[in-house]
């Protein structure tokens, strides 16, 4: 793992800082969901989660293509992962953006890992028309 994100780091063309410290906090192990919820700043309301193609063969086998498509509903996030992932980290999030005085109205967009200690927020992009969105 180590030496894969070195390489990468040196040979990707959107790094800014080449032989730049990198530092991998954690190893996500679990299957990826994408949650989209919709905000007004103060309250939200989730729609279906999305999970979007990543490997190029089945089973979790070749190479990670970045997305190939997505399919929803998915029946990797359970009602009870959908309740917390709404409470614990889209509201939240709303509520951060409007305790800071900048109320968050649009389309939240949560990727999250499901791993075996829980439900983990590791992106939150404000873009569209991946392959995620379409599928919603």
């Amino acid at each position: 793992m180590l030496m894969e994100t070195s390489t990468f780091v040196t040979s990707c063309p959107y790094v800014l800082v080449r032989r730049a410290t990198v530092v991998i906090e954690e190893l996500l192990v679990g299957p990826e969901v994408s949650v989209f919820a919709l905000s007004d700043g103060k309250h939200i309301e989730c729609m279906l989660p999305a999970q979007d193609h990543k490997r190029l063969l089945d089973g979790d086998l070749g190479p990670n293509t970045g997305g190939m498509g997505a399919y929803t509903p998915t029946p990797l996030a359970t009602p009870a992962d959908l309740a917390a992932i709404k409470k614990q980290i889209a509201q939240r999030t709303v509520d951060g953006f409007a305790a800071d005085g900048h109320p968050y109205q649009g389309l939240l967009y949560c990727q999250v890992m499901l791993t075996a200690s829980g439900k983990l927020l590791f992106s939150c992009p404000v873009h569209a028309l991946r392959p995620p969105h379409r599928a919603v």
